[in-house]
C-alpha cells in the first residue's frame, strides 16, 4: 500500500478514487442518511405525543443544536480530510483512544443501518400496508435483503454510480414529502388552518417537548456520514464543512415546513387521538388529500430506505477502511480495488454485518431490534459529539493557538456539549420501556468490547495504530490526481 507514514500531524496519500463526489453529491450523502421521509414518519406519532401542538418547533430546536455542533466538527474535518471522519478527527485533536471509541460507536449503526432501516420499514409499513389495500403479503424481510444487495452492489461499482443514485432516490423522497405537507396547509384536518404550531407561546400545552426535542436530534442523525467520503471528494477542505452544516440546515428547514404540514394535515384537534392511533396518521392523512395517490408514500419510503442504506455502505465501508489501514483492523480491510478503488474488503465486511442484523432482526423481531439497536447508537452519537467538542477545544487552545478564536473555540463547542448532553440526560432519565430500557447496557457491554480490543492491540505489540490514526489525507484530491498518485 503507497503510504506516507508519519509523526503526529503527518499525512497519508490516500488509494481511494479522488475527485467523485460533488458538493450536492456530499450534500445528498448526508441527508439520504437522515432520511428525510423516514425521518419524518417513523418520528412524527411521537413527536406529537410529546409536543403536541408545538411538535414543529421541536424540531426546529433540534436543527439549532445539532448546527452548532456541525460547526465545530466542520472546523476540524477542514483541517484533516480523512476516510476516517470522526475516527480520525477525534484521534488527531483529542487522543487516539478516544479516535477509536468515536470509530467504535458510528461502527455500532453504519454497518447495519441498510438492514435496520428496511427491516424496520417492511415490518412496519410496507408488508401491511400493501398487504391491507392489495392483498399481497410480501414479507418483511424481502426490503432489507434487496435493499442492501443492491446497496453492496453500487458500492462495488464506485462512488460515481453511488452518488448519482443518492441524488435520485433522495430527491424523489424530498419532493414527494414537500407536496404531502403542502397540501396539508393547503387542505388542513379538523381545526383547519392555523400558526399555533409555530408559536413558541403554545410550549406550555406540550406533555414534555424537550423529551420531543431528543427524539427529534435522533431523527436528525446521519450528517455524520459526510465525513468518510473525503477522499473522494473535490475540494474536501471546503465541501465537507459546507456539507456537514448545510445538510442541518436543509433538514431543519425541511423537517419544520413537513412537521407543520403534517399537523395541520392530520387536524391541530385530532392530535391526541392521532398520538395513540393504531393506523398511521400521515398515511391516513395521505389517504384523504391523494386517494389512490396516497401510494406515492410508500415509494417515497422505498426510496428512503434504499437511499439510507446506500449512504450508509459508503460510510461504513470508509470507516472499516480507515481502521484496517490503520491496523486496528485487520490490514486487509484498509485494501482497495485497483480498478474502482474501492474499497472491497470493507465491503464484504459491511455485508456480513448486514447479514447479522437480519438474522438478529428474524429472532428478536424487527422492531424490537431496530428500536433498542436505534436507541442505543443514540447514546453513543452523544458521547461521540462531546468527545469532538473536546477536541476542537484542546486542538484550537494548543496546537493551533494562532488561529484560535474564543467564540468559535470555546463558546461554540461548550454550547454544543451542553445542549447534546442534555438530550443524553433526558434519554437516560428515565429509562425508555423496555425493550428499549436495555440500550444503556448495550452500550456498556459495547464499550467493554471495544476497550478488550485495544489492550489486546497493546499487548499483541500493535500499538502502531495510535500513530496512524491521526494520519490525515496528504493533499486534496485534485492535487493527487494531477501529481499521477
Amino acid at each position: 500500500m503507497s503510504e506516507k507514514l508519519a509523526e503526529r500531524g503527518g499525512t497519508i496519500r490516500s488509494e481511494l478514487e479522488p475527485n467523485v463526489m460533488s458538493l450536492p453529491g456530499v450534500f445528498m450523502q448526508g441527508i439520504a442518511n437522515i432520511s428525510p421521509a423516514f425521518s419524518q414518519l417513523a418520528t412524527f406519532t411521537s413527536i406529537i405525543a410529546l409536543a403536541a401542538i408545538v411538535a414543529p418547533v421541536a424540531f426546529l430546536l433540534a436543527g439549532v443544536a445539532l448546527v452548532v455542533q456541525a460547526y465545530v466538527t466542520g472546523q476540524i474535518a477542514r483541517e484533516f480530510p480523512s476516510a476516517g471522519g470522526w475516527y480520525t478527527w477525534v484521534a488527531r485533536t483529542l487522543h487516539p483512544g478516544a479516535g477509536f471509541f468515536a470509530g467504535w460507536v458510528l461502527l455500532l449503526w453504519w454497518p447495519a443501518c441498510g438492514t435496520m432501516v428496511l427491516g424496520y420499514l417492511g415490518a412496519v409499513v410496507l408488508q401491511p400496508g400493501i398487504q391491507a389495500y392489495y392483498g399481497v403479503d410480501i414479507p418483511w424481510w424481502i426490503y432489507p435483503v434487496a435493499g442492501v444487495a443492491l446497496s453492496a452492489f453500487l458500492s462495488y461499482r464506485g462512488m460515481r454510480i453511488s452518488q448519482s443514485v443518492l441524488l435520485i432516490t433522495g430527491g424523489i423522497e424530498v419532493v414527494i414529502m414537500v407536496a404531502l405537507a403542502a397540501s396539508g396547509i393547503v387542505s388542513p384536518g379538523k381545526g383547519g388552518f392555523t400558526l399555533a404550531p409555530l408559536n413558541v407561546a403554545n410550549f406550555g400545552k406540550a406533555p414534555d417537548v424537550f423529551l420531543a426535542i431528543t427524539f427529534a436530534v435522533f431523527a436528525f442523525s446521519g450528517w455524520e456520514t459526510i465525513g468518510p467520503v473525503a477522499e473522494e471528494t473535490k475540494h474536501p477542505r471546503r465541501y465537507i464543512p459546507l456539507a456537514l452544516v448545510g445538510s442541518i440546515l436543509f433538514m431543519m428547514v425541511f423537517e419544520l415546513f413537513v412537521t407543520y404540514g403534517n399537523v395541520l394535515g392530520v387536524g391541530v384537534s385530532n392530535l391526541n387521538s392521532a398520538a395513540t392511533a393504531v393506523t398511521w396518521p400521515i398515511a391516513t392523512m395521505a389517504q384523504r388529500l391523494w386517494g389512490e395517490g396516497w401510494l406515492l408514500l410508500l415509494f417515497a419510503l422505498m426510496n428512503s430506505g434504499i437511499a439510507n442504506s446506500l449512504s450508509a455502505f459508503n460510510a461504513g465501508t470508509r470507516l472499516f477502511f480507515s481502521m484496517g489501514r490503520s491496523g486496528v483492523f485487520p490490514a486487509a480491510l484498509g485494501v482497495v480495488s485497483p480498478r474502482r478503488r474501492t474499497p472491497n474488503n470493507a465491503i464484504h465486511t459491511q455485508v456480513a454485518v448486514s447479514i447479522l442484523a437480519l438474522v438478529l432482526m428474524a429472532i428478536f423481531g424487527a422492531v424490537n431490534v431496530f428500536l433498542t439497536w436505534a436507541i442505543t447508537f443514540t447514546f453513543g452519537l452523544i458521547i461521540m459529539y462531546i468527545l469532538a467538542d473536546l477536541g476542537a477545544m484542546r486542538y484550537y487552545l494548543g496546537e493551533a493557538r494562532d488561529r484560535f478564536n474564543v467564540l468559535k473555540h470555546v463558546v461554540a463547542p461548550i454550547a454544543a456539549i451542553v445542549a447534546v448532553g442534555y438530550v443524553f440526560y433526558k434519554s437516560a432519565v428515565p429509562l425508555p420501556a423496555p425493550p428499549e430500557q436495555w440500550s444503556p447496557v448495550v452500550l456498556i457491554v459495547y464499550f467493554v468490547v471495544g476497550g478488550c480490543l485495544m489492550v489486546g492491540l497493546h499487548f499483541t505489540g500493535r500499538g502502531d495504530w495510535m500513530r496512524k490514526a491521526e494520519l490525515a489525507m496528504e493533499e486534496e484530491p485534485e492535487k493527487v490526481a494531477a501529481s499521477g498518485a
